[in-house]
């Protein structure tokens, strides 16, 4: 892979632009380490790949695949779902970066919403929502407008207190908030792997 740049995003997050010599699609879940940091991928088109990550890499970084964790490829998460219901795609902390990369490849051809979580800030300013959600927690009204911009209903947790942001985690927001049944969830925190 060679590198490209990277740019600062709000909060401290960076994206970083690599060029691979191929079209070759990478598992939704795919990362690369520069030995202390670690970058997940968060776009793909051809053969340029954009990374979050929520520290800058030195410049230009020696970045490998990390390969210590198992894939999780796009062919297998579509297979195992409908087009006909709502699929929700959940994350939180690092995997934000998948739930974006996700929710990009299925706006096509699913009904896609989202929640990202944070322990403390995330990757892009919080926005008032423009999209309903189904019996949410009311206090949590703000959005990721880039979502958003691709008319994907999302909502937020902060375990910071975020204005507009359910205040916990995941976890706690179960319980007190459920998705309808026909909703199918992908949880990117933990996503079924190949390995």
């Amino acid at each position: 892979m060679r590198w490209i740049g990277q740019q600062e995003q709000p909060n401290g997050f960076y994206l970083i632009e690599v060029e691979q010599d191929d079209e070759t699609e990478r598992p939704v879940n795919f990362a690369v380490t520069d030995g202390e940091r670690q970058a997940l991928l968060f776009r793909q088109q051809g053969n340029k790949l954009l990374f979050m990550t929520e520290q800058p890499f030195p410049k230009p970084a020696e970045l490998q695949p990390k390969n210590t964790q198992a894939w999780a490829f796009l062919n297998d998460l579509t297979a195992s779902l409908s087009p006909s219901q709502p699929v929700l795609i959940t994350g939180s902390h690092q995997a934000l970066a998948t739930v974006f990369y996700l929710a990009d490849r299925f706006r096509e051809t699913f009904d896609v919403r989202a929640v990202l979580a944070s322990e403390s800030a995330f990757p892009f300013v919080v926005k008032p929502a423009r999209f309903l959600f189904p019996d949410f927690p009311a206090q949590a009204i703000g959005a990721a407008t880039l979502l958003e911009d691709w008319k994907i209903p999302n909502r937020l947790c902060s375990e910071a207190a975020l204005p507009g942001c359910f205040d916990g985690r995941l976890g706690d927001l179960w319980s007190q908030w459920t998705p309808p049944p026909h909703w199918q969830q992908v949880d990117c925190d933990h996503l079924p792997t190949t390995a």
